[in-house]
């Protein structure tokens, strides 16, 4: 007989703090968390983001891990589907499948071998640049320095043209927070670290390339790394 797998695994962010019910003999846990995926097609890199909802159950006496779960921590979440079927009052016949979390816990830092680096491409007419592709390592940085404001960038994308990089976000928070004067500072720094190269930075919001920041209220980027304060609402989840 041929083995049926259940499981999966997934790392990401929790998207707000766990709605905790208690029971007579256990508890249950249930938060979303922000996933992401990212895929290359040819020259182009595209990252997607979506919220899955997750529950977890624990005896009343062993639910400890849940304090774990509150908004913007980064874990990795392992488990089982659990289909589920009901009916309605009208006599209509539902289903669905739901995420049941076995255990979770912070992400385990993996030693990975650096793949060669393409060479950085010379910026196509047009205003049209290559994907940075020491942005991954910039990120990494980021994160170590700070998960929340990770949060704001890990979706965004990062085009090299020529003595330019340009850094495209499509959430507007995220950009008059890093369009600052003071982010843009942080940015170039960070990444002459990351290239040896002395960018100059240009930050998009997604859907208005290369719109050139202008005085955005809010705290700087700078400010944010360095205090690591929470950053406010990234996303917005709804739940059903």
């Amino acid at each position: 007989m041929k083995k049926i797998e259940n499981t999966f695994a997934v790392t990401g962010f929790v998207g707000k703090d766990a709605s905790i019910h208690e029971f007579t003999t256990s508890s249950v846990a249930r938060f979303s968390l922000a996933i992401s995926r990212t895929e290359k097609n040819g020259d182009e890199t595209s990252r997607t983001s979506a919220f899955i909802n997750i529950e977890a159950w624990r005896k009343n006496e062993n639910t400890s891990s849940f304090e774990r779960l509150t908004k913007g921590t980064m874990l990795t979440v392992e488990g089982y589907f659990k289909p589920e079927e009901w009916n309605s009052e009208d006599g209509v016949k539902h289903n669905r499948v739901v995420f049941v979390a076995t255990k979770f816990y912070e992400p385990v830092e993996k030693e990975e071998t650096p793949a060669p680096k393409p060479k950085e491409a010379t910026p196509k007419a047009g205003g049209e640049g290559k994907e940075w592709d020491k942005w991954e390592d910039a990120l990494s940085i980021i994160k170590n320095e700070s998960k929340k404001l990770y949060m704001f960038l890990f979706c965004a994308k990062a085009y090299i043209l020529g003595e330019e990089i340009e850094i495209i976000l499509s959430n507007r928070e995220a950009y008059e927070r890093i369009s600052t004067p003071e982010g843009k500072e942080y940015l170039k720094a960070l990444f002459k670290k990351v290239s040896g190269e002395d960018y100059k930075i240009i930050v998009s919001e997604s859907g208005n390339r290369l719109k050139r920041a202008t005085e955005p209220s809010g705290a700087s980027i700078a400010d944010l790394a360095k205090k690591k304060d929470l950053l406010g609402e990234v996303m917005t989840v709804t739940e059903n």
